[in-house]
């Protein structure tokens, strides 16, 4: 994974991101908000997955149901969050973050699945677009659904 960062202001930072085949998306976007210590960001990003592990949260039985592997895919869409674990002291943050991200992939007939993205793996690249918050957001826990939601006016 290649990255430059595009914008700086007081508001935050803005960096673009080049993933390459056979990069793992989860960790080495993890281990970028972390060097970069990322504390309240959001993301978007397309383009395509050799593989996939995406997930559906069954409120019922408050445990995320997998998906079938959809192989080779286009990024159609692509969302996600960066922020603090849950519980953090945003005056004295650890090092790890929280990556939450949502995306619907399109296989070669134009079928799509979308989910809660658990895993995945670029092929041939993926461009993604990270805006930094100056803003701390940490995680509580959600006592209906056991989620880790956003810490919101707590």
């Amino acid at each position: 994974m290649h990255y430059k960062l595009i914008a700086e202001s007081e508001m935050g930072r803005r960096f673009a991101l080049a993933f390459e085949r056979g990069d793992e998306l989860m960790s080495t976007l993890k281990e970028f908000a972390e060097r970069e210590r990322l504390r309240a960001s959001e993301f978007t990003a397309i383009g395509a997955l050799s593989s996939a592990r995406l997930a559906y949260f069954d409120v019922e039985t408050r445990e995320y149901i997998e998906l079938p592997d959809p192989g080779q895919v286009e990024v159609a869409s692509m969302n996600g969050r960066i922020t603090l674990p849950r519980d953090a002291d945003p005056d004295d943050p650890p090092a790890e973050r929280q990556l939450h991200i949502h995306c619907v992939l399109s296989g070669r007939d134009g079928s799509t699945i979308a989910g809660h993205l658990l895993e995945a793996t670029v092929r041939p690249t993926l461009e993604l677009f990270i805006t930094e918050s100056t803003t701390h957001l940490t995680r509580r826990e959600d006592p209906d659904s056991g989620l880790p939601v956003l810490a919101i006016g707590d």
